[in-house]
Formats: structure tokens, sequence, C-alpha cells
């Protein structure tokens, strides 16, 4: 577990140094190349960006309800158990909602060209959600302390699965 979190930080660590070294007045949005225009050769009128996520909502719509409809019918199962949530959890959602709310208010910023608000945006919607991150470290570790490992229970599994964990093992045990 320690070596996955030294590793988990180290590599938010490499992100975090890349992101900086990008200068805030780059703009990749900004198409650098002149327009040009397509008259009827067969290709989509929708932007490929446009395409792609579609593409994307479509596949994550289609995991989540059936992940969803999975957690549904296991729940029937004798072998079910209900699970404590930690307290913290609460906790994270409002950390969630603040970075949602602090990206919005970026949006609208930079939709006003308030260059100065967009940053100080991005910097406080970035502090939330690595605050989230750590509430969910710190979730499951709460978990494992109380003994509720992956493969000990279904409703177990499925707290770490739909909040992305990974195995965790016991201190001196299996899992």
């Amino acid at each position: 577990m320690t070596y996955a979190l030294v590793l988990l930080g180290g590599l938010m660590a490499v992100v975090v140094w890349w992101l900086v070294r990008q200068t805030v007045n780059v703009k990749p949005w900004v198409e650098q190349r002149s327009i040009e225009i397509v008259h009827g050769d067969g290709a989509l009128s929708l932007p490929s960006v446009k395409v792609g996520l579609g593409v994307f909502l479509a596949v994550a719509t289609s995991l989540f309800a059936l992940l969803i409809s999975a957690y549904h019918m296991r729940m029937m199962g004798e072998d079910w158990s209900k699970l404590a949530l930690p307290r913290v959890l609460w906790l994270n959602t409002a950390v969630l909602i603040l970075a949602s709310v602090a990206m919005q208010r970026t949006r609208i910023a930079a939709r006003h060209g308030q260059l100065d608000r967009v940053q100080g945006g991005l910097i406080a919607g970035g502090i939330f959600t690595f605050s989230f991150l750590a509430g969910q470290l710190w979730a499951w570790q709460q978990m494992a302390a109380a003994g509720y490992f992956l493969t000990a229970n279904p409703a177990y599994s499925f707290f770490y699965l739909l909040t992305a964990a990974v195995d965790q093992k016991p201190v001196g045990g299996k899992s």
C-alpha cells in the first residue's frame, strides 16, 4: 500500500511538473492553420472532436449502466452484506462539488476574457481535485483498516470497483 502511494505521488509530481512547465499563454485549442472550405466530399459535417466526445460519452454511459445493472443483480445474492461507509466520503462529495463550481466559474470567466480569474479558478479547481483524490485514498485506507478488503465480500468489491480502487492486501495476510 505504501509503495503504491509513493508511486502515485511520484506520478502526480511528474504530471504537475509537466503542467506547470506549460505556460498559461499557450492556447492549444486555437487552430494554427488556414480554414479550408469543404464542398460535399462525403465528410462528416460535425468536427471530429464532437464525434469523439459523443463516442466517449456513449461508451462511458454504457459502462456505468452495466455496472449499475450488475450491482443491483448482485445485491440479491445471499452472501451480500451491507457496507458501512466512512464519513470522509461525505466530505469528499462536498469537495467534488466545490471543484465543479470552481471549474464552472472558470468557464464563465474564460468566456468573458478574464484571464486572471481563469488562472485562479484553474488553481482552485486543481486544489479541490487533488483534495478529492487524497480523500478517496483516505477513505480506502479507513475501509482497509476496518477489514473491508476487496475480496472479503461482494459489497466491498463493488465499492472499490465503483470508486476505482485497486486490490488492497491486509497487513500480514492474504487478500
